[in-house]
């Protein structure tokens, strides 16, 4: 059966939408590039507790994932099932990011406490957001070819935002930190947040 004529999508709405990608991965990047050489070579933990910490907090992102979206579908408000989420949740995403290469005053099991937690709060809360962004890819239109089109969209923003964490996170280090590369990675970690975190509101106003 041939697919019903829609409306397609003008580029300035696809990039509204998908620049969200772009702040999504500006957290994940960091994640998954910079935080456990953070962990070991900057808070001072070792590598095997480094590791447990995030094998922790990914079981824990893979249990709450599908909570999440249960919630999601059952939501209603005035703006939608998960449009909601993207402006009540990323300030607390900013801020749990931040959290996560912040250095506090603690050691041994203490340190540890304090960093796993933070790393599930930062899971919590890019789900919350992460989560009904994604499904809203399913919800700007019917038709499978513009969907496939946000899809590269989304790619794009996605690389873009793994360069930037790549190229801009060791320079923000050394410039900001001045020879101390926790206050570095903590400014970096404001620097990416901000950006991030005013890109959520453009999201949903726009889509």
């Amino acid at each position: 059966m041939a697919e019903a004529a829609v409306p397609a999508l003008t580029h300035g709405r696809k990039i509204a939408f998908t620049v969200g990608d772009y702040a999504c991965n500006l957290y994940w990047q960091s994640v998954s590039i910079f935080l456990l050489f953070f962990y070991t070579d900057v808070v001072g933990l070792s590598a095997a507790v480094a590791g447990a910490i995030y094998m922790i907090a990914s079981i824990f992102d893979g249990l709450i994932d599908p909570v999440m979206g249960i919630v999601a579908d059952r939501t209603r408000t005035r703006w939608g099932r998960y449009r909601p989420y993207l402006i009540l949740g990323a300030v607390p995403l900013g801020l749990s990011f931040v959290l996560l290469y912040y250095k506090p005053p603690l050691d041994g099991w203490l340190l540890a406490a304090f960093v796993l937690g933070t790393h599930l709060l930062f899971r919590l809360c890019y789900t919350i957001v992460s989560i009904p962004y994604t499904s809203l890819n399913a919800r700007l239109t019917h038709s499978s070819m513009e969907r496939s089109t946000l899809a590269g969209y989304r790619m794009v923003f996605a690389m873009v935002a793994g360069l930037t964490v790549s190229l801009a996170t060791q320079p923000i280090v050394a410039a900001a930190g001045q020879g101390a590369a926790d206050r570095g990675f903590l400014i970096a970690a404001v620097v990416f947040a901000t950006v991030a975190t005013m890109i959520f509101p453009v999201v949903f106003l726009t889509t």
